[in-house]
């Protein structure tokens, strides 16, 4: 139509940067819809002002750039083709473009697949950690931190909490259930070296703290008041006992702050502080007079509704100045996955985008393979190629490009999940079986992806093919 090449190369590059500019506007109603949920990401605070005009500008100078950049290459490829040529048939598509097509697809599905396994990693590092024993049992174990007030009052607090009829027991303790506030080096004991500087976590505690925590004995017995001399016990921890390596420990000594103390039980490990790292040597010592939380057993079949109603007006009385306040120890512990789950929940959210994007690639592919080889279709049609036959000679080579991309991303998926494991004393072994499934997901979600356009070649009436050239 008498068009020069700085009009082609002016269309391409308008109509690029028009559909970019779609994009942008369907990309601000998407990031209204979005934004509510990526809290659950650590993303809370981040916020779209669209009264910024300097925000505004920059994003819509980066939505004129991409549509540049995106429309560059049909704009100065297509333009340079010769008009003669390309009417008598003459201009025939290099080989080189396509490699670089299929290099694309295999790089985009090299991204999807490490994805995925990132992604199966993780969750699998999260649930070997959330699977692992705790030595007590947190579920219906209710944690309040214990007021001045509240310690004063304790005795008839402990009471009136357990006349309620909601709650199995009652106790107390110098620290929460998920944290550590106390580690001493001054623990003693037969047969210790003299220059070993051994610490042992200190839990400071009264009756009842075994049956409101859940404690798991392995030997020995709680704190009891029909002992007089629990005043002067301690119960250990499995780990604690193999640092001090008494066979019989029931009833033996050990020193702590100058005071003579008996091992009157041994326990599970209590899982407190990292969930990742190994446990440590604990020791539970008897002294009613230390109390930094109050725990609450909930009876199972109790209502929690009923029972937080019970118990408010109970801690109103005795702790008038502060509101009352409460947490679930179950939910302080899964607190402790938070940096993990966001990690996990991310690696998801971009393998499902990165499938997403390599699907449209290979499709595009696909398209353009099998219109480039649609006389080859029509000739093999009528030599009696069933659609079978036909869809297999198209889906091969992209399966290959697949299995390739699986090749890649294992290795290197390989050695970057174990590298991130390393930092976790307690994890998992990588399985195989891992990449197994991470490739086999890849293929039948390619296959899925070609059979469309690989079918409807493989219909197409193969006189209509052979006209068409």
């Amino acid at each position: 139509m008498g068009s020069g090449r700085l009009q082609l190369i002016g269309q391409f590059l308008s109509e690029s940067i028009f559909t970019s500019f779609l994009a942008f506007l369907l990309s601000l109603g998407l990031i209204q819809i979005v934004l509510p949920y990526l809290g659950d990401l650590g993303f809370e605070n981040i916020r779209f002002d669209f009264n910024n005009l300097f925000l505004l500008i920059s994003v819509f100078l980066v939505c004129i750039i991409t549509g540049l950049v995106a429309g560059s290459y049909p704009a100065f490829y297509l333009s340079s083709f010769l008009p003669v040529k390309v009417l008598k048939g003459i201009h025939k598509q290099g080989k080189g473009s396509v490699t670089f097509r299929k290099v694309l697809v295999v790089s985009q599905f090299t991204f999807s697949i490490g994805l995925i396994v990132s992604t199966t990693i993780v969750f699998q590092q999260i649930q070997h950690a959330k699977n692992r024993s705790l030595g007590y049992n947190p579920d219906n174990l209710i944690s309040i931190v214990a007021t001045s007030d509240l310690k004063k009052n304790y005795s008839v607090l402990k009471q009136d909490i357990l006349n309620t009829g909601y709650f199995e027991s009652v106790s107390k303790a110098s620290q929460p259930m998920t944290r550590i506030y106390n580690r001493w080096s001054d623990f003693s004991w037969v047969g210790k070296d003299p220059h070993a500087d051994i610490a042992l976590d200190a839990i400071m505690t009264e009756w009842d703290f075994e049956k409101t925590s859940g404690l798991k004995f392995k030997q020995g017995r709680p704190f009891s008041m029909e002992y007089s001399t629990d005043s002067n016990a301690v119960i250990l921890n499995e780990e604690a006992l193999k640092v001090i390596g008494y066979k019989h420990p029931i009833g033996k000594t050990m020193t702590s702050g100058g005071r003579v103390i008996t091992i009157v039980g041994i326990v599970e490990n209590v899982l407190i502080d990292d969930p990742f790292k190994p446990v440590y040597p604990l020791a539970i010592l008897f002294n009613a007079d230390v109390a930094n939380n109050i725990f609450l057993r909930l009876n199972p079949s109790a209502d929690l509704k009923k029972a937080l109603a019970a118990i408010q007006p109970v801690f109103n009385r005795y702790n008038p100045s502060l509101s009352f306040e409460y947490s679930f120890v179950d939910e302080d512990f899964g607190r402790k996955f938070m940096m993990e789950n966001r990690v996990g929940k991310l690696a998801g959210i971009f393998a499902g985008l990165a499938i997403f994007l390599s699907c449209l690639g290979l499709f595009g592919l696909v398209v353009f393979m099998a219109e480039s080889r649609i006389k080859e279709i029509g000739i093999r049609k009528v030599l009696g190629a069933s659609v079978p036959n036909i869809w297999i000679l198209l889906s091969k080579e992209f399966v290959l490009l697949v299995i390739i991309a699986c090749l890649i991303a294992s290795p290197v998926a390989f050695w970057l999940m174990k590298d991130w494991l390393q930092k976790y004393d307690y994890r998992i072994s990588i399985s195989w079986w891992v990449f197994a499934v991470a490739c086999l997901l890849t293929v039948v979600i390619a296959l899925f992806t070609v059979s469309t356009q690989a079918i409807r070649a493989a219909l197409t009436n193969p006189m209509k093919s052979l006209r068409s050239e």
